[in-house]
């Protein structure tokens, strides 16, 4: 029988298997330590309040005139009040992980119904879903609920949910809705709005009239978003351009957060640095008879490069660069990754380069443009799914 049978029944039970893991381990981690950085912050806004009365020693606070606050983009904050509120009265607390892992769900279907749009068939949209979520930096930010992952997962679901939008409807409210949603919760996320601007600018078909209305659309809630957290920092720090970050406690002593000095050891971090492989003495009877020490792989910080983890994702370099929408979604790329290359440090102790995720979004749309026939081969469907098994064990040598 042909494995190509197979195929189906091994991404059901694979996604089932590794949604279940997500599930467990953001409820394990909820109970191992107290990661509430944004339910914390949510209560505050309940109060009208923008300082946490409740700390943690898992999550970094910015301090300022005795005051603690949280650094990252307050909108997932604004997404738990309903939650928090209700748990609140009916004394219940309320855990972040939920939606944690939501998003997470959310973030698989919005990937399926990507590649659909894509003309893939269910199965092959499943395993691009899958691979998204699964088999890439995605997958270890997904297991851990703390506020900074939190922040990356939204940010990416409503970059995914602009995108979508843009690719079904148009409607440029929305698709700046979402993108200013991205911008509130990660600074950098807001970048993807480079992309629609430049679909808009250089859209042959759309009239100047047509041109000028859709960039109002689009800029309208993106600018009262830029405002809002203008007032946010204001009211906070006295400084509408302070989000607080420099004023993490556990920030280390460096001269300037970002340079193009960081630029080459990051890209070593980000794309050529591997694992380490050292062996050890056997623990098993039967297997120690052949081989004294067997090879143990482990990842140090600051983790592996993206296509270790994501080998997957090497197709996209055969994408065909001269369609429009390919050549747009480079932009968006390259601009998120200059900044991320320049930033002073590529991450802590992570699987592989996590900060990669705010670029993984146009780089899945230059994935989905990598397949002409639009059918995934065995190979790759092999691929995805041992990437996910294979970083889920890497990620335990680090966290386990």
């Amino acid at each position: 029988m042909k494995l190509t049978r197979y195929s189906s029944a091994l991404i059901l039970v694979c996604l089932v298997m590794f949604t279940v893991l997500v599930l467990l381990f953001n409820l394990y981690m909820s109970l191992l330590g107290d990661f509430s950085g944004y339910t914390e912050l949510a209560r505050s806004f309940i109060n009208k309040r923008l300082d946490l009365t409740h700390i943690s020693i898992q999550e970094d606070y910015a301090t300022y005139d005795s005051k603690y606050y949280l650094h990252q983009g307050p909108f997932p904050a604004v997404l738990l009040i309903p939650f928090v509120f209700v748990s609140d009265l009916i004394k219940i607390q309320f855990q972040q992980s939920f939606l944690h892992f939501f998003v997470f769900l959310g973030t698989l279907f919005i990937c399926f119904k990507i590649a659909r749009l894509f003309k893939y068939g269910d199965e092959d949209s499943f395993y691009f879903a899958y691979a998204f979520c699964l088999s890439s930096v995605y997958q270890s930010v997904s297991i851990i609920p703390i506020s900074p992952y939190l922040s990356q997962v939204v940010s990416v679901f409503f970059t995914l949910l602009a995108i979508y939008e843009f690719l079904v409807k148009r409607r440029y409210f929305l698709v700046g809705l979402y993108s200013s949603f991205a911008l509130t919760t990660r600074s950098i996320s807001g970048l993807v709005i480079i992309f629609f601007i430049i679909e808009i600018l250089t859209n042959k078909r759309y009239e100047f009239r047509k041109r000028v209305l859709s960039l109002f659309k689009l800029l309208f809630p993106y600018t009262l978003a830029i405002i809002s957290l203008m007032l946010y920092n204001q009211i906070r720090f006295m400084n509408p351009f302070d989000s607080g970050y420099m004023k993490v406690t556990t920030l280390p002593l460096i001269s300037s957060l970002f340079s193009l000095s960081y630029i080459p050891m990051n890209f070593y971090y980000y794309f050529v640095n591997t694992f380490k492989i050292h062996f050890e003495s056997s623990r098993d009877l039967m297997l120690s008879k052949i081989f004294s020490t067997v090879p143990n792989i482990k990842v140090v910080e600051p983790g592996t490069s993206f296509f270790i983890v994501s080998p997957f994702f090497l197709n996209v370099f055969r994408a065909n660069f001269k369609k429009r929408i390919v050549g747009i979604s480079l932009v968006p790329i390259f601009t998120i990754l200059i900044v991320l290359l320049a930033y002073y440090s590529p991450g802590w102790v992570q699987v592989g380069p996590r900060y990669m995720i705010d670029v993984l979004p146009f780089i899945f749309i230059l994935l989905l443009h990598s397949f002409k026939s639009r059918r995934l081969s065995l190979k790759a469907k092999f691929l995805i799914l041992f990437s996910s098994i294979f970083n889920f064990y890497l990620f335990l040598t680090i966290f386990l």
